[in-house]
């Protein structure tokens, strides 16, 4: 209540929205934006609050305000996030259509609309949009991404195999891009093939940690437990990789339950997911 200065002022609502006072911070920015209406930062921010709080609407008049006042490539690609929020996907793919068509080019406003349409379900404009994002910039991954999810949509797994590979080459520790890689095996070759070949692609591609936990993981969804200690314990044990110590808790989880309908308390203790009532 005491600040004046206006970027002091923004610094403390985005804080405040960021550590959980979502009310306090609301309160902040929106004081803030009637001070300082074109602090395009404190918009995005305060939208951004909106669409993850579950208020889509209070986004897209917050965004279609400042959009009025001044163009703004980031305000437009966070309205269709927000029209998409509220469910309202024809107003979401105009606003895409535009923010694609505004000069100069950038592959990221392509990537919005390829990935709007493909939400859509209009097939071909997205892949028109995600090829031109590609054109302008071969290695943007998150066009990459959904350009493999189009070729899983519409029955072309190998193709989407491709896009993955290439993905993996230039950023061997993404378990999404890895999990889509599998997921494209599998639709080429059967979910039934064998666990064993779909890790021998993996790991010929990558051999990272968050490589081994996908693995591990997969293997485990098909009870293939033993499988799944043995790419877990070629993690090094040090490791800090997020996802590679998810996995070993979910193993860990895993090993616990079964010795617990066993009947055996000494190893769902050992696995240390058992606490004495």
């Amino acid at each position: 209540e005491q600040l004046q200065d206006p970027v002091l002022k923004s610094l403390v609502g985005i804080a405040l929205v960021q550590s959980g006072k979502q009310r306090e911070g609301e309160k902040v920015l929106n004081a803030t934006l009637q001070d300082n209406p074109n602090n395009t930062s404190v918009r995005l921010t305060l939208a951004r609050h909106y669409i993850l709080s579950r208020q889509p609407e209070k986004a897209v008049k917050l965004l279609k305000e400042g959009i009025a006042s001044k163009a703004d490539n980031g305000m437009q690609r966070m309205l269709v996030s927000a029209y998409l929020a509220a469910d309202n996907r024809e107003k979401a793919l105009d606003e895409a259509q535009r923010l694609a068509a505004s000069k100069p080019e950038q592959a990221a406003n392509y990537h919005v609309l390829g990935r709007t349409a493909l939400l859509a379900k209009q097939y071909d404009s997205s892949a028109k949009a995600l090829t031109r994002a590609l054109q302008l910039q071969a290695d943007y991954a998150p066009a990459q991404a959904d350009f493999a999810q189009l070729k899983l949509v519409t029955g072309k797994p190998r193709e989407a195999s491709n896009i993955y590979q290439q993905m993996i080459a230039n950023n061997a520790d993404n378990a999404a891009t890895i999990k889509g890689f599998i997921t494209a095996w599998e639709m080429q070759n059967g979910k039934s093939a064998d666990g064993k070949a779909v890790e021998s692609a993996v790991l010929k591609l990558s051999q990272s940690d968050t490589a081994h936990a996908v693995l591990a993981e997969y293997h485990m969804r098909s009870n293939r437990i033993e499988d799944a200690k043995r790419l877990l314990d070629a993690i090094d044990i040090t490791s800090e990789n997020k996802y590679a110590i998810y996995v070993k808790q979910f193993y860990s989880s895993m090993k616990s339950s079964a010795a617990l309908k066993a009947g055996n308390i000494d190893q769902a203790r050992q696995f240390g997911c058992f606490q004495p009532g």
